[in-house]
């Protein structure tokens, strides 16, 4: 019988951490941050439920979206020039994080090809990943930046596979009056665990 690999990436976009086991090794995984202050957006495909994970790209529901954008352009966004960044809310207003961070950083589109080629990459073990990036005029992930990587996977590795997982995400460009921005200094989370059984 042949082996065949199993792997469990997961975004961690939960309140409390998640604990997983490699080898009777106990692995707890970095919690999600409430307090708002954190512009994560809800980008990756690797969930069960990754279809919420992105806002349909059907023509009707990019028109209300790009509707409902330009009345909150000014309540979301600090921009100078054709760069924005989404503002920081305290836990009161998390309510605003949640929709703005809808609004503006969602992802229309993304490749599950692309996904499974990036997540066979990844080499056996485990490991919290956090990386900022920026999403350029044409909806694209333009740069990006690990900060933070622990666990048992080397950095070039998690690299790889982070440059692959990016390519496959694609955003509605922000346009507002007939101008094109850019969206700086976003972060994510990435929880990664990869087990060969």
């Amino acid at each position: 019988m042949k082996k065949t690999s199993l792997i469990l990436s997961i975004l961690l976009l939960f309140a409390a951490g998640v604990v997983g086991e490699e080898d009777g090794n106990t692995v707890e995984f970095l919690p999600y941050d409430y307090d708002g202050n954190n512009p994560e957006c809800l980008l990756y495909g690797l969930r069960l439920d990754a279809d919420s994970r992105t806002i349909s790209n059907e023509p009707k529901a990019l028109s209300q979206l790009n509707e409902m954008r330009s009345r909150a352009f000014n309540h979301c966004l600090s921009c100078v020039d054709d760069s924005c960044n989404l503002k920081s809310w305290n836990e009161a207003n998390r309510e605003n994080t949640l929709i703005c961070k809808r609004l503006f950083c969602s992802a229309t589109y993304h490749s599950k090809q692309v996904n499974k080629s990036a997540r066979r990459k990844l080499p056996e073990g485990y490991g919290n990943l956090l990386f900022s990036f920026s999403i350029n005029k044409q909806g694209l992930v333009d740069t990006h930046k690990i900060t933070y990587l622990d666990g048992t996977m080397k950095r070039e590795s998690v690299e790889i596979f982070l440059e692959k997982l990016l390519t496959g995400h694609k955003f509605e460009p922000i346009v507002i009056d007939n101008q094109a921005y850019a969206l700086k200094d976003l972060n994510g989370r990435v929880g990664l665990l990869k087990i060969n059984p």
